[in-house]
């Protein structure tokens, strides 16, 4: 007798939870310890063979490490050979090896904050690199500093860029009008300076189109972000006719470019950070999130929850497990790991339409504005803190 086949649809709320680890800055190939996600080992399977003496001597209590723990990361470095090749640096890497693995986890961090509180944070250091370096209309002006020691401080609290080490696929192709598909260059290696900064520019694009009234046209968006990003006018004006398909807009932004890519039937303008990603991101919205030339909220929703879920992964094997009697409501948990990219992705989708969007500068909690260019706090004791510390002064 056969076996009996057949489907059953299940529905089941995931927690979403970012791999939150302790970090540290690598300048080269040479600086990326064994532990690193990609490198020595993938955080979903257990710890290599070529840890082994490592973990062993490890300080996991705090204590002095021994003196031959250095030549034994050495050793380990030796067996696993070269990080891969495409990685960039400088890059954020993983300060220590996780108390538990496969999932990873790590006991002593500083608290939590949501991924999207912190791109909002994020956002904040990069306009001011952004104004201090012209926008990039040379290359090599912009240093990233203040938003490289904004990351530092932000990074171990709402999680890991990349932890799956999916490269470029965090960022999915744009289909053009033409029906050619182009990346605009998106990163291809997760946790450096420049894909952070990117992913960072991207969150604050999209939480400004999520910020907007139902209704708003395109061309009102672009107005919006340019001066929510207090991008210089003229080049802006270009890029916003660049970004509505219109042509001439490219003359403006001669400055920022850096050459074309081909696609045969298509030219795609190469222009330096944050120019790209302004134009893939806008790009994405007016072919995905419009309709008739106006901002619909339904298909930006789809669009963020989609591309959020992308990120998502969910352990197993997966089995059921009866909740606690003990717990509220009797609910049990499924918890799904993310990366903090698309963990903010979701968090956008979720609030859709409630008005701007922005990080308290105390708590990090993220709040609805009603006068954005002046709020910094999202509650009366938050700011009473703040002043407290000397934060909310100057």
């Amino acid at each position: 007798m056969g076996a009996m086949q057949g489907n059953v649809s299940v529905a089941v709320s995931v927690t979403i939870t970012p791999i939150r680890a302790p970090v540290g800055w690598a300048e080269g190939p040479e600086e990326v310890p064994p532990w690193e996600p990609g490198y020595g080992w993938h955080p979903l399977q257990p710890s290599p063979e070529a840890l082994g003496p490592v973990l062993r001597l490890w300080p996991w209590a705090g204590e002095d490490p021994p003196p031959e723990l250095a030549q034994t990361i050495v050793e380990a470095r030796s067996k696993l050979g070269p990080p891969p090749g495409r990685w960039r640096y400088p890059r954020l890497v993983l300060a220590s090896p996780p108390e538990v693995w496969a999932p990873p986890f790590w006991l002593r961090l500083p608290p939590p904050l949501s991924p999207l509180a912190g791109f909002l944070k994020l956002g904040k250091a990069l306009g001011q690199d952004l104004a201090e370096g012209g926008w990039g209309r040379k290359r090599g002006t912009l240093t990233l500093q203040r938003f490289r020691e904004r990351l530092t401080a932000i990074a171990p609290r709402m999680g890991l860029l990349d932890p799956f080490r999916a490269g470029g696929r965090l960022f999915p192709e744009v289909v053009e009008a033409q029906g050619v598909r182009a990346r605009h260059f998106s990163p291809e290696s997760g946790e450096d300076l420049w894909a952070w900064a990117e992913a960072t520019l991207t969150v604050n694009v999209w939480a400004a189109a999520v910020s907007l009234e139902r209704g708003e046209a395109f061309a009102g968006f672009l107005a919006y972000l340019g001066e929510a990003l207090d991008a210089p006018r003229g080049p802006w004006e270009g890029f916003a006719a660049l970004a509505q398909g219109e042509a001439g807009g490219l003359e403006a932004l001669e400055g920022y470019r850096v050459g074309f890519f081909d696609y045969g039937n298509l030219q795609v303008p190469l222009l330096t950070f944050p120019w790209g990603g302004l134009l893939r991101e806008a790009t994405r919205l007016r072919l995905r999130g419009t309709k008739g030339g106006y901002l619909n909220r339904h298909r930006i929703q789809e669009l963020l929850r989609s591309w959020g879920l992308e990120g998502l992964v969910v352990p197993g094997p997966f089995r059921y497990t009866p909740p606690w009697s003990q717990e509220p409501g009797g609910k049990g948990r499924v918890y799904g790991l993310a990366s903090a990219f698309h963990a903010a992705l979701l968090e956008l989708a979720g609030r859709m339409g409630e008005g701007t969007l922005l990080a308290c500068e105390h708590c990090g909690q993220v709040f609805l504005a009603e006068r954005p260019r002046r709020a910094r706090f999202c509650s009366p004791s938050c700011r009473a803190m703040a002043h407290k510390k000397g934060v909310g002064r100057g």
